[in-house]
């Protein structure tokens, strides 16, 4: 059985890579070469990125059955 079960979502590899392609993705709009005109796009791709992330973590808790365990670590 996991030691922290309530954050045992950062141990899966698929979760890491999110975290990764979202700091990845939020690093863009830095580049736009102005902030106002682009402003809801920059947010708009940060949100989109990290609810990758987000939604595997709520898919871990709420979907992981005890015979899947073994599976995914």
């Amino acid at each position: 059985m996991e030691k922290n079960a309530k954050f045992a979502f950062k141990e899966l590899k698929v979760w890491q890579k999110a975290m990764l392609f979202a700091d990845k993705v939020m690093d863009i709009p830095a580049s736009f070469p102005s902030t106002r005109k682009h402003y809801r796009l920059g947010k708009q791709l940060e949100s989109a990125s990290t609810s990758i992330a987000m939604n595997i973590a709520e898919g871990k808790g709420r979907f992981l059955a005890p015979f899947m365990n073994a599976s995914l670590f």
